[in-house]
């Protein structure tokens, strides 16, 4: 139905405007940071990849309103590289109480060799 009557693919395409400017207004106030919008816009195109798989002309114009293809954007960047710290950050704390590096990797489910890094920058910066 979307895929051939323009007028119902024009409104359909009129809500995802909406949406992303409604999300737009809520970085802007910060309510929400970039990275938590883009995370809203990149799930709102997989589920209309998923639900319009049948219709690429659907696809591509809810895209290109959400858009276009972000393969990288500062956010993502962003979040891997504060998300890393974070993670050392909360290993440093865990080792500092006197949580043994096994039990850290398990309860975190991490790499040993993360926490062992950790603790060696530790000791390191002690020096």
């Amino acid at each position: 139905m979307y895929n051939v009557d323009d007028k119902k693919r024009k409104i359909l395409m009129g809500e995802y405007e909406y949406i992303i400017q409604r999300l737009d207004k809520l970085e802007q106030s910060g309510e929400i940071d970039e990275l938590e919008k883009q995370c809203i816009i990149i799930s709102m195109r997989e589920v209309l990849r998923l639900i319009a798989k049948k219709y690429q002309k659907i696809v591509k114009e809810g895209e290109k309103v959400m858009g276009g293809e972000l393969l990288e954007y500062p956010a993502k960047t962003s979040y891997r590289e504060g998300r890393e710290e974070g993670v050392r950050d909360m290993i440093a704390k865990m080792l500092r109480g006197g949580m043994e590096p096994n039990k850290i990797a398990e309860i975190c489910d991490i790499p040993l060799s993360l926490v062992k890094d950790v603790k060696d920058g530790m000791s390191i910066s002690k020096a």
